[in-house]
């Protein structure tokens, strides 16, 4: 399963090029963290599979250090290579990183890197004259970093945040980008489209029966609105505002669950209560009398 991999993150050397994939500031934040060793910058590091520690194993091992841990050594530097610039056009887009993931930390991550960025090289194989392009590579030093839950790296970082235990710099530090992007390529997208699609089906039907109850006479009994055409369909989309709802008041209360008392904030209240008041308009409308 993806979120229980490594994540290795690939950014391109582009200093002294003007390449508009690359945000310069960005680029400056995810390398420069204390000095220019620290961050993406150093030489190639060797760790052995079985050095590599857990989040659990961080917190349990270093509690004052956690951050800090993250900052100096949370990713660590397995190489270069170089890659035609058309290629990495197409590749990495507006992004400044890629990032795959791995199952253990020692893998032949050039050939890795060779296969993915082969995908593209397809479409440039006519581009005229090229250039090579210096990228490193670099893997998050920690297993199971994009694990899902408190097993993997973010879930610990949002409860100290959502505590107040620290600021939200910490996601801009390399190790946490790089579980970012790789869980928002790998499935958050696609799952926020489905957030999406679940919440213009909620107002599609919601609209609906708020028309169609505009119709409605209000002095019959819920078996005579039964009989009406325009009171059955009100009543079923009614009904039907309540399954594309139902997925956004799981998620409410996992997080709560997940979360505690830092999840209370006035944007997740007023949740809660649009997701009462959905309930309570459906009840009143089925009871009616």
């Amino acid at each position: 399963m993806a979120d229980g991999r490594l994540t290795e993150p690939l950014i391109a050397d582009a200093e002294g090029l003007d390449f508009p994939f690359v945000d310069e500031a960005i680029l400056k934040e995810l390398r420069l963290l204390d000095d220019a060793e620290s961050g993406w910058a150093g030489d190639a590091e060797h760790v052995e599979d079985e050095d590599v520690l857990r989040m659990k194993q961080l917190i349990r091992e270093k509690p004052k250090d956690v951050i800090q841990y993250l900052e100096e050594e949370g990713v660590a530097k397995l190489g270069e290579f170089e890659v035609q610039d058309a290629v990495v056009f197409k590749a990495f887009g507006k992004d400044s990183i890629m990032t795959m993931g791995a199952d253990h930390y020692e893998v032949d991550w050039e050939s890795m890197w060779q296969e993915r960025l082969s995908e593209y090289s397809r479409s440039t194989a006519c581009m005229g004259w090229t250039t090579k392009i210096l990228m490193e590579a670099h893997v998050v030093n920690l297993r199971d970093a994009a694990a899902e839950g408190s097993k993997g790296l973010l879930h610990p970082l949002l409860k100290r945040w959502h505590a107040r235990g620290t600021s939200s710099a910490v996601f801009a530090l390399p190790a946490v980008q790089a579980v970012i992007h790789f869980k928002w390529n790998s499935w958050a997208r696609r799952f926020l489209l489905y957030e999406l699609g679940c919440y213009c089906a909620w107002l599609a039907s919601f609209t609906t029966f708020t028309l169609l109850f505009q119709q409605e006479d209000w002095t019959m009994t819920f078996w005579d609105t039964m009989q009406d055409r325009n009171g059955f369909l009100a009543t079923v989309f009614s009904l039907l505002t309540l399954v594309p709802m139902l997925p956004f008041l799981y998620m409410e209360l996992c997080t709560i669950a997940a979360y505690g008392w830092g999840w209370v904030g006035a944007w997740n209240v007023l949740d809660i209560i649009s997701y009462g008041l959905q309930i309570v308009i459906c009840i009143l409308h089925l009871q009616r009398t």
